[in-house]
C-alpha cells in the first residue's frame, strides 16, 4: 500500500514537473520562435517588424533590442532609397548639361567659323558699293543689290552673335 501512495506521489510529481516544464519552455521558446520568424522576414528584404515584448527579462530585453535594430534598419534603408532617387536625378542632370555643354562648344565653334567669311561678305559689298560711288556709276540695280547684300550679311552676323551668346550660356 505504501508502494502505490509512494508511485502516485512521484506521478503526480512528474506530472507537475513536466507541465512545469512544458509552461516554461513555451514561455521561453515563444519569443524565440517570434523572433527568428521576424530574422527570417528582414532576411527577405521586410525590415519593418516589431515583435510585441511581453518581459523584462533577457528574452524581453533581446526583443526589444530586435526591435530597435528592425527599425534603424528600415530607417537607413528608407534614407538610401531617397538618396538612390537624388543621386539619379543628378546623374540625369549632369548628362543634360553635358549634352548642352557640347551644344554649346559646338555652336561657338559654327559661329567663329561662320564670321570669317561673312566679315568678308560684308567687306567686299562695302568696297564695290564705294567703288561704284567713286566712279560715279549710279546705277541703282546694283547699288540696291549691294546694300541688299550688306543688310542681309548684317543679318547673319546678328545669328552668329546670337548663336555666340547662346554658346556661352550652355558652355
Amino acid at each position: 500500500d505504501v508502494v502505490m501512495v509512494i508511485i502516485s506521489i512521484v506521478a503526480i510529481v512528474l506530472a507537475v514537473g513536466s507541465a512545469i516544464g512544458w509552461g516554461v519552455g513555451t514561455i521561453i521558446t515563444k519569443p524565440v520562435r517570434q523572433l527568428t520568424k521576424a530574422v527570417q522576414e528582414i532576411s527577405r528584404g521586410n525590415f519593418n517588424q516589431q515583435i510585441a515584448a511581453n518581459s523584462q527579462d533577457e528574452v524581453g530585453q533581446l526583443t526589444e533590442s530586435f526591435n530597435k535594430m528592425a527599425r534603424d534598419l528600415f530607417e537607413q534603408r528608407e534614407k538610401l532609397l531617397v538618396l538612390g532617387n537624388e543621386q539619379r536625378h543628378l546623374q540625369v542632370q549632369l548628362h543634360q548639361q553635358e549634352k548642352m555643354s557640347v551644344i554649346g562648344q559646338l555652336a561657338a565653334s559654327v559661329a567663329h567659323e561662320l564670321n570669317t567669311p561673312l566679315n568678308t561678305i560684308l567687306l567686299q559689298s562695302q568696297l564695290l558699293e564705294e567703288d561704284l560711288v567713286k566712279q560715279g556709276i549710279e546705277d541703282e540695280d546694283k547699288l540696291s543689290a549691294l546694300r541688299t547684300l550688306e543688310t542681309e550679311a548684317q543679318r547673319c552676323k546678328q545669328i552668329v552673335r546670337n548663336l555666340l551668346d547662346f554658346s556661352r550660356q550652355t558652355g
